[in-house]
């Protein structure tokens, strides 16, 4: 038996399948309502395992368990009009930044949406992910030599800024590191998370994975 919703619990989950996870802040905002009247409508989502919680850093972020969604067999359209524009609440700059030794921002969920639709990373297990063979030729052709725990150990990260992942662990370690080598990006302050894309790397970004900065 299908399991009714309230009205605030539809608006929680409609507003989770924007990102791959978000904060309660971020709840607070989209769906315009007070964290006190937020606080049983999460509870019940969490008891009836629609949500789950990760924590990213410091950070702890709701994300939807997708296999017990789909027996809801829910309509979002005429909810998604009603959802907020989510703040970015840092104050940071989103294009191209670091995170945690990752290329993050925008460029680096783009990066990671690439990787997955070429082909060039598989899921290994909830948020972790592995390079391809074809993957590994690729990056091979670019220069990269990744070592083979790089290749089978590493995580998505979801992205601060952007609430979408990216490219974690050893491989993204290895991928900024290959950047930065490479002279495809620069940090734009010393002291700054924010990179700037070289011309030498919107080059390649763009033959190689179709993105155009």
């Amino acid at each position: 038996m299908k399991k009714h919703l309230s009205k605030q619990e539809k608006l929680i989950l409609c507003s989770l399948t924007q990102y791959d996870g978000l904060s309660s802040s971020d709840l607070v905002t989209m769906t315009n309502t007070p964290i006190k009247k937020l606080a049983d409508p999460l509870n019940n989502l969490m008891i009836q395992e629609y949500l789950q919680k990760e924590k990213h850093g410091a950070h702890h972020y709701f994300v939807i368990n997708y296999q017990r969604i789909h027996e809801l067999e829910l309509d979002f359209s005429q909810l998604t009009p009603l959802l907020k524009q989510r703040n970015n609440i840092y104050k940071i700059p989103r294009d191209v930044r670091v995170c945690y030794s990752h290329i993050a921002g925008q460029l680096g969920v783009a990066l990671r949406i690439q990787f997955e639709e070429q082909g060039l990373i598989t899921l290994t297990s909830d948020k972790h992910y592995q390079l391809t063979q074809h993957g590994g030729k690729k990056l091979f052709e670019l220069g990269l030599t990744p070592t083979a725990e790089e290749e089978t150990h590493s995580r998505f990260c979801l992205d601060s800024t952007e609430r979408r992942y990216h490219l974690g662990g050893k491989l993204g370690k290895q991928l900024l590191k290959a950047f930065k080598l490479g002279g495809w990006i620069t940090r734009k302050i010393s002291s700054s998370r924010s990179l700037e894309v070289t011309d030498k790397g919107k080059s390649i970004l763009n033959k190689n994975f179709g993105l155009t900065l």
